[in-house]
């Protein structure tokens, strides 16, 4: 208690939760599982604040720490929010590659599983995608953390919710309302137009380079 409490006053916070959060996206452009290495400096900050949450949870009161709740929110499809860009895949494309991935990528993305588009793109030091890659899960995060503080969306409850949940039902689940849910829905409209012209370039310059090789086949 003489060390804990300090310590989850100064990282269980939004400052040290926005911490957490930058070095499980942005590492990832190095080729580094962000997650693991902020899981791994910042355990014992997130173990307790999770089960501070569930304590309070059990007891019918508010979580004491609901922004290490918001993960359903701004990790959709994963890290980066690659949901919107797997679905871009889908419906939007040029080069045989970017579709193929986006069959191959969708599965897992729903289940917020997103190393097949990461290493597929791939999105590691990739720049057309690392910028969007980088910034909207905090454009997703603020917008998220506005809603919930204006009254728009519930809270999260601080119920342990499996991270591989599907997405829509997932962020239902964290903050028991469908209001979760219809922000999700709205993230992913905005993540994939956030994600369009970098997507864009990104597509046209695999077209681009297919073309050129079937060129040099013939």
């Amino acid at each position: 208690g003489l060390i804990q409490k300090p310590l989850m006053a100064i990282g269980g916070g939004k400052a040290g939760f926005l911490v957490y959060t930058m070095a499980s996206v942005w590492l990832w452009m190095f080729g580094v599982h962000g997650g693991l290495i902020a899981y791994s400096a910042m355990s014992a900050i997130y173990v307790t604040a999770r089960t501070e949450n569930a304590m309070a949870f059990a007891a019918s009161t508010a979580a004491p720490y609901p922004q290490w709740c918001m993960w359903p929110w701004y990790t959709i499809g994963g890290t980066g929010c690659t949901f919107a860009l797997v679905l871009l895949m889908l419906v939007r494309h040029k080069s045989e590659q970017t579709k193929v991935l986006g069959k191959l990528a969708l599965p897992c993305a729903i289940f917020n599983i997103n190393e097949p588009v990461i290493f597929g793109a791939p999105v590691i030091m990739n720049a057309y995608l690392a910028l969007p890659f980088c910034i909207i899960p905090f454009i997703n995060l603020g917008i998220t953390a506005l809603a919930m503080k204006i009254g728009l969306v519930a809270m999260p409850t601080g119920a342990a919710i499996q991270a591989y949940l599907p997405v829509i039902l997932q962020p239902a689940m964290a903050n028991n309302s469908i209001t979760g849910a219809l922000l999700q829905i709205a993230l992913i409209a905005l993540d994939a137009a956030l994600y369009f012209p970098f997507y864009k370039a990104f597509d046209d310059n695999a077209a681009r380079m297919e073309a050129e090789y079937a060129a040099e086949e013939e």
